[in-house]
């Protein structure tokens, strides 16, 4: 299941070839297209040539509805696929500079590349312009503060959340508002010029259809859930369950807990009766049916963040793992055998008052049930003390030591973004 990463399957040097490749590609459909002429791309403002309109835009809503589709099959996983973080006041400011440049110079960044590898001077001065606003940002922009990086700032956000509407059904207005904007606008250079009829209305009218067509189909088919594109994308972690390499034993994560360099998140996936009963201290309850309102916290984790999902065993763990992996999160694990495993390991630090700030210190430890249906918690409390029991968080100096492997390997997730072509 996408995105693909290329590095894993070809290396570095064959991610180079392949950037290489597809670097020339673009480029050479850039010229074909005629954007190596600053007057073709400074047409679309004055309503005199439409190419650059339609050949973007196109390429927008082609991309789009086969992204969509994509993921309605099960062959990518949108969640995975990187999107620019929205910062409303820089993006505006910025839009109007580069918006501005471009009717100026005729060219914006990637066209002007194109222009001045086919010997065109005024190509060559524009990438020259750009080089020279680069550095004087990179110079100066220590003294602007931190508002372009934090104004506006949305995340990682979309024209589905903004609507609050299906991928598909977003899709499909994309889809009609762009051909809606060819209609027009080819109406307002037909009123203004009067220039001849194209000659390919027809094959412009079955791709218009198609495009309706994958976006209708989109809706139809809907968006897999988490527990559907894990499926799809289950290979990939056989091993890694099967080894138990994201299981953490007790002590590893006691020592997280305890870590001032790790920022760690328990996520809680137990119904709210065993959780006012006992849980860790710090975690945080997590219902594993909403857990994709979980995304954008997730994304936003930092280089040094682990998540840990428990259970009572492993049983709903599991679950959330997986769905966490579905959701594109990294350095995500499962309490080896649940909070019973836990309890076992350190339930008696409160007979001994070994819990860091515990209030109840020196009272019985829970009582470990005989029979324990499964996903049940196995032991009893006197009192539901939740993350205020001494074995919530005892104090790592003062349990007994266990022999462990260390599983927590942190890794960060690679991003690649594009920007204009």
């Amino acid at each position: 299941m996408g995105p693909l990463d290329l590095t894993a399957s070809v290396g570095h040097g064959g991610v180079l070839v392949v950037s290489l490749v597809i670097g020339f590609l673009f480029g050479f459909i850039l010229e074909a297209a005629g954007f190596g002429d600053s007057r073709k791309l400074a047409g679309q403002f004055y309503f005199t040539d439409l190419t650059v309109l339609k050949v973007m835009f196109t390429s927008i809503i082609v991309a789009a509805v086969l992204i969509g589709l994509a993921s309605s099959l099960g062959l990518l996983n949108l969640d995975g696929i990187f999107v620019n973080p929205t910062h409303l006041g820089p993006g505006i400011i910025g839009g109007v500079v580069m918006g501005v440049g471009f009717i100026v110079g005729g060219y914006c960044p990637g066209t002007s590349l194109v222009s001045m590898a086919t010997g065109k001077i005024d190509g060559m001065f524009f990438v020259l312009g750009v080089s020279i606003g680069i550095f004087a940002f990179g110079e100066s922009v220590g003294s602007l503060g931190e508002w372009w990086l934090t104004s506006g700032d949305l995340g990682r956000f979309t024209l589905p959340e903004l609507f609050g509407l299906s991928y598909g059904v977003t899709l499909l207005l994309v889809v009609l508002m762009a051909l809606a904007m060819f209609a027009g606008f080819s109406a307002l250079r037909t009123a203004l010029y009067k220039p001849k009829e194209s000659s390919n209305m027809r094959l412009q009218g079955a791709g218009a259809l198609a495009l309706v067509g994958a976006a209708v189909l989109t809706i139809i088919l809907g968006q897999p859930t988490l527990d559907q594109k894990y499926e799809h994308m289950s290979a990939k972690y056989q091993k890694t369950l099967k080894e138990r390499a994201v299981h953490l034993d007790p002590a590893e994560l006691l020592g997280l807990m305890n870590d001032n360099l790790v920022a760690l998140r328990i996520f809680d996936s137990r119904k709210e009766s065993d959780w006012n009963v006992f849980h860790l201290r710090g975690a945080e309850r997590v219902d594993l049916d909403t857990i994709a309102s979980q995304k954008e916290r997730i994304k936003a984790m930092p280089a040094n963040g682990v998540i840990v999902v428990v259970d009572n065993d492993e049983t709903q763990a599991l679950v959330g793992w997986k769905r966490l992996i579905a959701l594109g999160a990294t350095n995500v694990y499962l309490l080896e055998g649940g909070l019973n495993n836990w309890l076992m390991a350190y339930g008696k630090a409160s007979e001994h008052g070994h819990g860091h700030g515990s209030t109840q210190a020196g009272e019985a430890g829970p009582k470990k049930l005989k029979t324990v249906p499964k996903g049940a918690l196995g032991f009893s409390f006197a009192l539901a003390l939740g993350q205020h029991h001494p074995a919530s968080n005892p104090d790592p100096h003062h349990v007994p030591k266990r022999a462990f492997t260390k599983k927590v390997k942190l890794i960060s997730k690679k991003t690649l973004s594009g920007g204009c072509g």
